[in-house]
Order: structure tokens, then C-alpha cells, then sequence
């Protein structure tokens, strides 16, 4: 499938199985004008084999909303490429999932007020899910 795709666009949960998921091979496999775009995690992607690949003109841009340091900082090589688009992670924040979360958080802490269990929903806490 990256042979054949004009735009490749990550959206994988991390895990073991996914980190490096685009390394060098991946990139080498890409169209020559493929665009990347990773909206998941950073470590999905390899970011000194996209580093390679970009000043190499292999791949001639990528978008990340992502990155494996956050924030990225003004030191990573990352900055000093024209052909990557960097965007602050809030790809899903907008004014509608905005007014759904606040919308939950003030129904939760009504149903804690009344000592009723909160709607089930994804919860980390110490690290655990």
C-alpha cells in the first residue's frame, strides 16, 4: 500500500507493535511523491529516517501533529526542515468535542456529587487504564 499512495496519513494507537511502524524500509517503499502525515503518536514513526528521507528528497513532505519529544523543541532537526509541517497535537479539538467534554465533566461530577458512579468511559489513573 505505500507504493501505491500519494498520502499516507498514521492513525495507530502506540504500542508495541506500532512503534517504528515507518522506519528507513517504509520511507524507501513510499512514492517519491508520497506526503506523510502522522495524527497518532511519534514514536510510530522513525524521526531520524524521516529526517534521512526528507533531506534526501526521498519523500518530498510530511505533516506532524506528533512527535516523540513534546513539545518539539527549537534544537531538533525537525525544525529545520521546509518540507515538514509541524502543528501543536489538537488535531481533534474543536469547538463541538470542546462542548462534548465539558458536557461530561460537569455530568460526572454531578453523579460523584450524588454518590452515583460516573458514566464508563476511558480513564487513566496512575498510568493504568
Amino acid at each position: 500500500m505505500l507504493a501505491d499512495s500519494d498520502v499516507v496519513i498514521l492513525t495507530p494507537e502506540l504500542t508495541d507493535e506500532t512503534r517504528g511502524l515507518i522506519g528507513a524500509s517504509e520511507l524507501e517503499t513510499m512514492r517519491s511523491s508520497a506526503i506523510l502525515v502522522n495524527v497518532s503518536r511519534g514514536p510510530v514513526v522513525d524521526e531520524a529516517a524521516l529526517i534521512d528521507a526528507l533531506r534526501d528528497d526521498r519523500i518530498p513532505g510530511a505533516g506532524l501533529d506528533v512527535f516523540a519529544e513534546e513539545p518539539l523543541g527549537g534544537d531538533s532537526p525537525l525544525s529545520d526542515l521546509d518540507t515538514l509541517v509541524p502543528t501543536p497535537h489538537i488535531a481533534a479539538m474543536t469547538a463541538e468535542s470542546r462542548a462534548d467534554t465539558t458536557d461530561q465533566l460537569v455530568e460526572d461530577v454531578l453523579r460523584l456529587v450524588d454518590d452515583r458512579p460516573i458514566i464508563d468511559r476511558y480513564v487513566v489513573v496512575d498510568g493504568e487504564s
